[in-house]
């Protein structure tokens, strides 16, 4: 268990909680009775509906679904084509981190990517690089 816990993070822990933490005894499970009586019947039919029809929406719906969702991605970097990409930006001093360490003085107290000693998402590539400043500016 300690291991699954690791590899979904704070936010999954925190779904998961969730999840666990329902009063009705249904664990999170879609009770349609429960529905019926509140919101009658046609909304519970009109969902039905909507479920049966995205069960049979075509490949190009459901990507264009997907992609209306806010989950788009173009380009997953890796650490060797981020490092590449940072240093033809012009940054240098580049290096892969882990959550919990920073040059960044009192990392830990920002909270960015650790909430209470766990990783909010321990997928994440995790890199740090400095961008030197032009030389006018140090003079000035």
């Amino acid at each position: 268990m300690k291991n699954i816990i690791e590899r979904i993070g704070y936010v999954g822990t925190n779904i998961r909680d969730n999840f666990l933490a329902k009063k009705d005894g249904k664990q999170g499970v879609f009770n349609f009775i429960k529905i019926a009586k509140k919101a009658g019947i046609r909304k519970v039919s009109r969902y039905i509906i909507k479920k049966i029809t995205h069960i049979f929406s075509s490949q190009a719906q459901k990507i264009g679904s997907f992609r209306l969702g806010g989950e788009i991605h173009m380009w997953m970097y890796d650490q060797f084509s981020l490092s590449r990409l940072l240093r033809e930006a012009g940054f240098k001093d580049i290096a892969v981190k882990n959550p919990y360490k920073s040059s960044i003085p009192q990392w830990d107290k920002y909270e960015l990517d650790v909430k209470d000693g766990m990783v909010f998402d321990p997928t994440s590539l995790f890199m740090e690089a400095r961008k030197p400043r032009p030389k006018e500016a140090i003079t000035k």
